[in-house]
């Protein structure tokens, strides 16, 4: 083993599946008995080694991939190692970025409930919601269930705020572009929050840029949906046709996008990953 799990003052010797032996002392000193008790586990040392340095103080060991983080994790729990559970945790959650379905298996299965909540949401993210992988074979069908049942929740919620007209939307001053301007409208009207007997029609290319959106969030029902430059950049193009509109739609859209996102933040925090179940 590599330092400081090779020292020969020990007390207490664990000899893992592979052969290795792991010098520790149960009090943190140093042995001068000159004896040690050897206790066999089942864990390869690639596994016991970084389980025993989150123990330590920093610099603690990180994990590149969840195959090298998962057989630590389940060691963990099985050893009810809750300080080295509650580091684990964050390294899970880094992972949960790229990987939110296999980081919500793993965090249903070591009961790991912050972990699977934070690992759910970022599933929002995925536009194939039925992908496969492997630890899904780990996965019962009612924690399968309550993941795919969150998503419709949160897309469902997301379409009634894109099919409300806008109700959730605050005035500005001066008032919205594209709710004033004289240039082409549709054909209905739209009723903000702070004045819903007001009958404001809307810019056609305003009401298409929202459309848009509504697509993307159906997609992916969450705030990186909407993180592609390009989406603005096409209602600029389209604004740009209207005199009035091309003064106003860079302001507009910018603060228009921090309200939507903002609203969105707020709808998705009132949907829990096992209500509704």
């Amino acid at each position: 083993a590599a330092p400081p799990f090779n020292r020969l003052l020990t007390d207490t010797i664990l000899r893992t599946s592979d052969g290795t032996s792991v010098s520790s002392r149960s009090d943190g000193k140093l042995s001068t008995s000159g004896t040690a008790t050897i206790i066999p586990i089942p864990e390869l040392s690639i596994v016991l080694d970084p389980l025993l340095r989150t123990c330590y103080p920093p610099p603690h060991p990180t994990f590149s991939s969840l195959d090298a983080l998962k057989p630590v994790l389940a060691a963990a729990h099985k050893y009810q190692m809750e300080g080295v559970q509650e580091y684990l945790t964050k390294e899970l959650l880094e992972h949960a970025r790229t990987a939110p379905l296999r980081a919500y298996v793993i965090a249903v299965r070591f009961d790991m409930h912050h972990a699977a909540e934070a690992a759910a949401r970022d599933f929002l993210g995925l536009k194939v919601a039925d992908d496969y992988v492997p630890e899904l074979e780990d996965l019962s069908a009612g924690s399968y269930h309550r993941l795919l049942a969150y998503r419709k929740r949160c897309y469902q919620t997301l379409a009634d705020m894109i099919s409300s007209r806008l109700s959730w939307l605050s005035e500005r001053q001066p008032m919205w572009q594209f709710l004033v301007c004289g240039c082409a409208r549709e054909g209905f009207t739209v009723n903000l929050r702070d004045s819903p007997d007001v009958q404001r029609t809307v810019a056609v290319w305003f009401w298409q840029h929202y459309r848009r959106i509504g697509v993307l969030l159906a997609e992916r029902p969450c705030r990186a949906a909407l993180n592609d430059p390009k989406l603005n950049d096409r209602a600029v193009m389209e604004a740009s046709a209207c005199a009035a509109c091309r003064l106003r739609v860079q302001d507009d859209l910018s603060t228009f996008t921090s309200y939507l996102l903002e609203e969105i933040d707020r709808r998705l925090a009132a949907v829990s990953p096992y209500s509704g179940v």
